[in-house]
C-alpha cells in the first residue's frame, strides 16, 4: 500500500454526527449498531480514506458498503477472520511470565524509550484489540502487532508516564467486575490522547488488504466511541460474558506494573 497519508486520526471524526454529540448511544442493547453508529460509521470510513488519498484499492471500495459490512458484524449476521502471518524469526508475545523479555526484543532499532512505557503501552494496545471481539473480528497475530505498535506509541506516553501506571494500576488491582469496568472504561477515555489509534492504524496499514483495515479500525473505533459514551456502566454490560479476556487483560495490567517497579 501507499505510505502517502495524512496525520487526520480515524477516531478523531469532527465534525461530529449530530446525534452523537448529544450523547445518543451508538450500539442498541442488543449489540447492533443504532442510527447514530451508522452515520459514525460513514464518519471514521471516510476519516480513514483520507488517511491514504493516494491508495487506490482503499479510494475504490464503495463507502455505503463497508458501512454495512459493518452492520453485519455488530449485528452478528457476518464473522470475519483476518489472519496476520507471524514470521518465524520474529518473536512475538509470550505467555505470563516472559513479558517483558519477549516485548523489548521488539524494540531494537527504535529510540531507546523507557521499557515501562512500552509495557504501557502493549497493555493499551491490548485492551484495543480486545475489543474486536465485541463485533465477530478475529484477529490471529494480533501479539505480533501488539509488539509492532507499543514501542512507536511509548515516547508519548513518557510525557505522562505517571498518569498512565496509574491506570494501569488501577486495572491491575480490579477485583470485580464493577472495578474492572470503571478501569476499562478510564483507560478507554484516554485512548485518543495517546495517538495510539493512529499508531495501530499505520502498522494494520502495513499488514492488511483495504477491506480488512476498514473492517478492524472501524469496528475498534465505533467500539471506543460507543463505550465512552456508555459510560462504566455501559462498559460492565459488555464485559460481563467475556470473563476470561478480561482476567488476561487483568493479568498483563499487573505484569506492565512489575516491568515498572
Amino acid at each position: 500500500m501507499d505510505d502517502a497519508r495524512d496525520d487526520a486520526n480515524p477516531l478523531e471524526t469532527a465534525p461530529l454526527p449530530a446525534p452523537l454529540i448529544s450523547g445518543t448511544p451508538l450500539v442498541q442493547p442488543d449489540g447492533a449498531l443504532s442510527q447514530a453508529g451508522v452515520l459514525h460509521a460513514y464518519a471514521i470510513v471516510a476519516r480513514l480514506k483520507r488517511r491514504y488519498p493516494r491508495d487506490a484499492s482503499l479510494q475504490q471500495l464503495d463507502t455505503g458498503a463497508v458501512v454495512a459490512h459493518l452492520q453485519d458484524l455488530f449485528a452478528g449476521a457476518d464473522k470475519v477472520d483476518i489472519d496476520v502471518e507471524e514470521p518465524a524469526a520474529v518473536t512475538v508475545l509470550a505467555p505470563s511470565g516472559d513479558f517483558p523479555q519477549a516485548l523489548m526484543g521488539h524494540a531494537r532499532g527504535l529510540p531507546r524509550v523507557d521499557p515501562c512505557a512500552v509495557a504501557v503501552a502493549s497493555v493499551l494496545v491490548s485492551v484495543l484489540f480486545f475489543l474486536l471481539g465485541f463485533v465477530s473480528v478475529g484477529l490471529s497475530g494480533s501479539g505480533r502487532l501488539t509488539a509492532r505498535v507499543a514501542p512507536r506509541i511509548a515516547p508519548k506516553l513518557m510525557q505522562d508516564l505517571p498518569r498512565y501506571r496509574r491506570l494501569l494500576a488501577d486495572l491491575g488491582g480490579a477485583g470485580t467486575k464493577k472495578e474492572q469496568a470503571r478501569a476499562l472504561f478510564e483507560l478507554l477515555v484516554v485512548v485518543g490522547e495517546t495517538g495510539l489509534v493512529s499508531a495501530v492504524v499505520d502498522v494494520l496499514y502495513e499488514e492488511l488488504d483495504s477491506l480488512a483495515l476498514l473492517t478492524v479500525v472501524g469496528g475498534l473505533a465505533l467500539q471506543v466511541a460507543a463505550l465512552v459514551i456508555a459510560g462504566p456502566v455501559g462498559v460492565a454490560a459488555r464485559i460481563a460474558n467475556h470473563g476470561v479476556a478480561v482476567a488476561d487483560l487483568v493479568t498483563k495490567a499487573q505484569e506492565a506494573m512489575v516491568v515498572c517497579g
